[in-house]
């Protein structure tokens, strides 16, 4: 009876570290459902829990392009999100700032949402293209 007890639990302890070793990885080509923008892409690279970002959008015909690190807890990212160029507009100008996101979970979707340093925030959905 104690074999099949020890048994049950080497199997339970492989089980549970299985899914740990599968966690998702948010490693991939995103697109953002703003309706404001076009042509609007994410780039997630993650190393164990550490991801870095770089995204591409056009907004009023003008292209703007950031990049950011962060972190990956569980099915959540989080990462700070600063512009290399961005839209010519004073209001702009604190428009760095981080997304928190959570994955959905069928892996297809990140939702949560941006902040920037004027104390701005709102919703951001992307899906995930590869």
């Amino acid at each position: 009876m104690k074999k099949q007890t020890g048994m049950a639990v080497v199997l339970a302890i492989l089980f549970v570290s299985s899914i740990a070793a599968a966690a998702e990885n948010f490693s991939g080509l995103w697109e953002d459902k703003n309706p404001d923008t076009v042509n609007s892409y994410y780039i997630y690279s993650q190393f164990g829990n550490k991801v870095q970002a770089a995204g591409y959008f056009e907004f009023k015909g003008v292209p703007c392009v950031w990049s950011g690190t962060g972190t990956v807890n569980g099915n959540e990212v989080e990462h700070t999100v600063i512009y290399s160029k961005k839209y010519p507009h004073p209001s702009w100008k604190g428009a760095d700032g981080k997304l928190v996101l959570t994955l959905s979970p069928d892996g297809k979707t990140l939702m949560g949402k941006w902040f920037n340093n004027n104390g701005d925030s709102g919703t951001k959905i992307i899906v995930k293209r590869k």
